[in-house]
């Protein structure tokens, strides 16, 4: 199981580093609102992309995917650290700081969980969709609705057969048609379909993909639960001797996942 494991995820390394070569592709757009904490029910908007390519697809944070590419693109002979911060003050914020990256057999996760990158492999199957035969309209397009739990969160979709690519945002990716729209039960987090254009640009969607780590899907769990079960207290004395100069920002005695609340709910399981 383990040599199988291996292989795939070396399988799509390799899959990763040649999609780069291939620029021409169909970019989706989509709108996502999505509540960043919980003790501030205002929510946040991003524009959130999915870039489809010959037998591959990216999903990202759109200010994610456009720093990797202004990241890969620094000129040498100006000072690096200037262009950095300038890159890093553009981007901002980033609404998810995750890579999904699709196959037609395989889904990849490139995440960084508190200060730790990581990648993790999912089957294109792990999901138990429930599909209703039912069609309705949601602009302009006929769809159908799909639900399911996924990681600690139960999800709603709407799929449209008229758009001939089987693909979506996040991980909805493996329902027989495209997604429009995904929403979970509390409306925390929503993905909505603007539009879609045709675009032919070199992209490196990941610099510095090495740095990610292989690991399971319990390895991933398991990180979950280790930084979102801490305190704010816990958190900040590994690496700050005055913890008090964050009260202002962070109840210092809260577990981090009383506060923050990420799209992946695997550590409250």
């Amino acid at each position: 199981m383990y040599k199988k494991i291996l292989l795939l995820i070396l399988i799509n390394t390799f899959g990763f580093c040649y999609a780069q070569n291939l620029k021409e592709f169909m970019r989706y757009n989509y709108e996502v609102t999505y509540l960043k904490r919980l003790d501030n029910q205002n929510p946040e908007t991003a524009t959130c992309i999915l870039d489809v390519y010959p037998n591959r697809s990216f999903f990202a944070d759109k200010n994610f995917i456009e720093k990797q590419y202004a990241l890969s693109n620094i000129n040498p002979d100006q000072d690096r650290f200037t262009q950095v911060s300038n890159i890093n003050s553009k981007y901002r914020p980033i609404a998810f700081n995750f890579l999904v990256y699709k196959t037609n057999s395989s889904t990849t996760l490139y995440n960084q969980i508190s200060e730790t990158k990581v990648q993790y492999l999912l089957d294109n199957h792990f999901i138990n969709w429930f599909v209703s035969p039912e069609i309705s309209d949601w602009n302009n397009f006929k769809v159908q609705k799909a639900t399911a739990t996924i990681n600690g969160r139960e999800w709603t979709v709407l799929f449209t057969k008229e758009i001939a690519i089987n693909n979506g945002p996040y991980i909805f990716n493996t329902l027989p048609g495209f997604v429009v729209k995904a929403w979970d039960s509390q409306s925390q987090y929503i993905f909505e379909f603007l539009n879609s254009e045709k675009l032919n640009i070199d992209y490196n969607y990941l610099i510095e993909s090495s740095n990610y780590k292989s690991i399971t899907i319990k390895q991933k769990n398991q990180l979950l639960s280790n930084y979102y079960n801490k305190t704010y207290r816990a958190f900040w004395s590994e690496t700050q001797s005055n913890v008090e100069q964050f009260a202002s920002l962070f109840p210092l005695d809260k577990k981090i996942g009383e506060v923050e609340n990420p799209i992946d709910l695997s550590f409250k399981k």
